[in-house]
């Protein structure tokens, strides 16, 4: 009796050494480092790739330095000079995009961050010469110098925040959606092209600079207005996002 027992005992410990075994085996056939060791849609999340129903991120360094940008911690970065960017800089699409356009004649010929999931530009004096394309949930720029000569589309933006610090700055005009604008023309005889919102839920443009917004503003309800620029703390003035 003993010795069956001793038999039992000795496959029941030999079976469960197995099982554990393929339990290991298993676990392995799903560890991984980045989501592009995953298969089946799943992601990886804490070493093991995972089921999830979740939308899929795409892998930032495999889609970002196609189009010629850097992935820093799932952000495309890119940092452009007359020379380094000599085409449309173009931002993948539902990745967090950063753009420094660092001289005179960076990006040049064009911004195109329409299907990015946010975008930050910074613009030197005399970069951002041509039209930039914000389509981004968020979208965020900055005007230094006399930059930024086309136009700002923000038509797609929820949210479009623009500084326009130097002077003659966002000469062109800068065109909001249906989401909230927000506007400094902080630079002398900056934003001379004004700024359209009137389908806007919301636009603030502040006419700071001497003899900022040449052209007016056209707010999203006319009792919005003050001076060149849009107020929405104004009395009667009731939209908001």
């Amino acid at each position: 009796m003993l010795a069956i027992l001793g038999v039992c005992v000795g496959l029941t410990c030999g079976l469960l050494a197995a099982g554990s075994c393929l339990v290991d085996r298993k676990s392995n056939e799903f560890a991984c480092s980045t989501t592009t060791d995953c298969v089946d849609g799943r992601q990886c999340m804490s070493g093991f790739c995972i089921a999830s129903d979740a939308p899929i991120v795409p892998p930032c360094a495999e889609n970002c330095t196609d189009l010629g940008g850097e992935c820093v911690e799932e952000v495309c970065r890119f940092t452009c000079t007359a020379a380094s960017c000599p085409g449309i800089v173009q931002c993948p699409a539902d990745l967090p995009c950063e753009i420094g356009c660092t001289d005179a004649g960076a990006c040049g010929t064009g911004i195109a961050c329409t299907t990015a999931a946010s975008c930050t530009i910074t613009c030197a004096d005399g970069a951002c010469q041509a039209p930039i394309d914000c389509g981004s949930s968020a979208c965020a720029i900055t005007c230094n110098g006399t930059s930024c000569a086309g136009e700002i589309r923000c038509q797609q933006a929820d949210r479009c925040v623009v500084a326009c610090n130097g002077p003659n700055s966002c000469a062109a005009q800068i065109l909001c959606g249906n989401g909230l604008c927000d506007i400094d023309c902080n630079g002398a005889t900056s934003c001379a092209g004004g700024t359209a919102c009137s389908n806007s839920c919301r636009c603030d443009v502040d006419c700071l600079g001497v003899g900022a917004c040449g052209a007016a503003a056209t707010c999203p309800k006319q009792q919005c207005t003050e001076a060149a620029g849009c107020d929405p703390t104004n009395n009667g003035c009731g939209p908001s996002c």
